[in-house]
């Protein structure tokens, strides 16, 4: 199983939350971030992924496209992927380049857990 540097992973439910541990997503941590990512998205049992960025204040544009392309993976496996405690300057820059009319975005953990539940 691979070791994750970058994220914390955890369970609630059927859902996989899966928390960065830096504040700064930079592009030296791009492929890593990819990497584990798209492992933990790709164990069995779980459609439902919640990405939490309470403890991130910075995201390069290399991890964004990681992101973009974990979504559109975790939708074709006819899974959903949501994110949650996006601060103000990620969630500017979601919203500049239009991503948060193509991924689903909660204020907090509570939030998106209840609405992976409403769907």
């Amino acid at each position: 199983m691979l070791e994750h540097r970058r994220l914390r992973v955890s369970e609630r439910g059927d859902v996989l939350i899966l928390k960065f541990v830096d504040s700064q997503l930079s592009a030296d941590l791009s492929n890593e971030i990819g990497v584990e990512c798209k492992a933990a998205a790709d164990r069995e049992g779980f459609r439902k992924i919640l990405l939490d960025f309470s403890d991130v204040k910075y995201v390069c544009s290399d991890v964004i496209a990681k992101l973009v392309i974990l979504n559109k993976t975790v939708r074709e496996k006819g899974g959903r992927l949501k994110l949650c405690g996006i601060c103000p300057y990620i969630r500017e820059i979601l919203v500049i380049t239009k991503l948060d009319t193509i991924m689903d975005i909660a204020a907090n953990e509570a939030d998106a857990l209840a609405a992976f539940d409403e769907t």
